[in-house]
């Protein structure tokens, strides 16, 4: 199979974005991870296809991978990517609707600025146990359409290393009570933040 792609880049994170209004894409978990492997094929942090809406609640949809392969719910960077996709490929004018697993999200569009509307933040959680590879630890949470956990200092330096990348913190995969299966990590100020 010949796959016709783009690739699309918000705020730093990367993206393969491709057509599949025909529905002729069909995409296993692990051909998604070999296209995104940075060394081996692609190299992007997700995967996205652009859908008809089956729910008719938005005007399109998506089918959105981690780029490991497992499907993911929302991604602020890359529903702003997506959007500009659709706009671009569709001649949307001023705003587009599309339908994700955790809702519909409009963007709107001014010149060169895309703004989408995130869903409404829900199941915040104080000082919560979870594990992690390296051990248990406490996390506060909430999820803004993809659970958002923040881990302190003092545990990234219990669960990761001191100085450099933190290499095992970033291996760590986080498992939050109701909120399914892994997260990925991203480092904000002296906390680390754990994106699902």
């Amino acid at each position: 199979m010949i796959l016709e792609f783009i690739k699309m880049n918000g705020a730093g994170n990367d993206f393969i974005l491709a057509d599949n209004r025909a529905g002729n894409i069909r995409l296993t978990p692990e051909q998604v991870a070999h296209l995104c492997h940075r060394q081996r094929g692609i190299g992007a942090d997700g995967l996205m296809l652009l859908v008809h809406c089956p729910s008719r609640k938005a005007d399109w949809a998506w089918e959105f991978w981690n780029s490991d392969g497992s499907r993911a719910e929302m991604c602020g960077n890359g529903a702003r990517c997506f959007a500009r996709y659709i706009q671009r490929l569709t001649g949307a004018k001023d705003r587009v609707t599309f339908e994700t697993v955790a809702g519909v999200i409009t963007a709107t569009f001014q010149g060169e600025r895309v703004t989408v509307n995130l869903t409404p933040p829900h199941s915040l959680r104080f000082n919560e146990q979870v594990l992690l590879s390296t051990g248990s630890t406490a996390i506060h949470s909430l999820n803004t359409g993809v659970p958002h956990a923040v881990l302190g200092r003092d545990a990234r330096l219990r669960h990761g290393r001191q100085r450099g990348s933190d290499d095992r913190l970033a291996r760590a995969r986080l498992h939050v009570p109701g909120e399914g299966a892994g997260a990925g990590r991203r480092h904000v100020g002296s906390q680390l933040s754990i994106e699902r």
